[in-house]
């Protein structure tokens, strides 16, 4: 199902991004809004997908960058009815990348308004009801693996914070995130143990596998060293 779910009202979004723009840009804005409406839609877990067809009207940016170098990994691509499909985490990034490069200009603006569009898709009640559906349906196998994980590595700190950890409302958080990688779902290598409060800021992050939770490590100022433990990822390092 398209965006529209997931999204308030055509009028109540052209109220809070079009306003007092002048002509030329409130019709580019109203090309965003349309492209984020008509152009995606949040799967049954609660992740969202951008058609590649709207990839212009989305990010806008097509004489700006180089959309040729846009390579996916097959986890940030799905093929449905015949139609492309980019996960909304990877396009939300490339709109980073032109909000940080661009000079104050209608182009910028747009950007910034398909970021904000995107941010209410991903966190808009439809998304995370799906989200929590979903993983509620691995708390059994996450509490065995965090028990797995406590008692055989003796963890007192927050895997990630370093923060001292309260096993009694602690969570197993998954590296290789179940809905890209199933195979995973049982390992207990797979996941680190991590306090409550912590594990509501990775359910709200987009991080899907090792790479993307690094980097959130490193926005956040949190330890990295558990990446070198990951047996999968020790082929990736020298490429950090």
């Amino acid at each position: 199902m398209p965006g529209h779910a997931a999204l308030p009202p055509r009028e109540q979004l052209d109220s809070w991004f079009i306003k007092d723009a002048e002509a030329k840009l409130a019709a580019q804005i109203r090309e965003v809004i349309g492209g984020w409406s008509d152009g995606c839609f949040v799967d049954p877990i609660g992740n969202v997908w951008v058609d590649s067809d709207f990839l212009y009207p989305i990010v806008r940016v097509a004489s700006l960058v180089d959309l040729t170098r846009f390579h996916p990994r097959k986890v940030d691509s799905l093929m449905l009815n015949e139609n492309t499909y980019f996960r909304g985490a990877r396009i939300g990034r490339v709109i980073d990348s032109v909000i940080e490069k661009v000079d104050k200009d209608n182009t910028n603006r747009c950007a910034e308004v398909s970021k904000e569009l995107f941010l209410l898709i991903r966190d808009s009640k439809t998304a995370r009801q799906r989200q929590k559906q979903y993983y509620d349906n691995f708390d059994d196998v996450r509490k065995r693996l965090r028990k797995m994980r406590l008692r055989k590595f003796r963890i007192t700190e927050d895997e990630l914070t370093g923060e001292k950890l309260d096993p009694r409302t602690a969570e197993f958080t998954y590296v290789r995130e179940p809905a890209f990688y199933r195979e995973l779902t049982q390992d207990i290598d797979n996941g680190l143990v991590v306090n409550s409060d912590t594990y509501e800021t990775l359910l709200k992050s987009t991080a899907t596998d090792e790479k993307e939770l690094y980097r959130l490590c490193d926005r956040n100022d949190w330890n990295k060293e558990w990446y070198k433990n990951i047996p999968y990822s020790r082929s990736l390092l020298d490429t950090e």
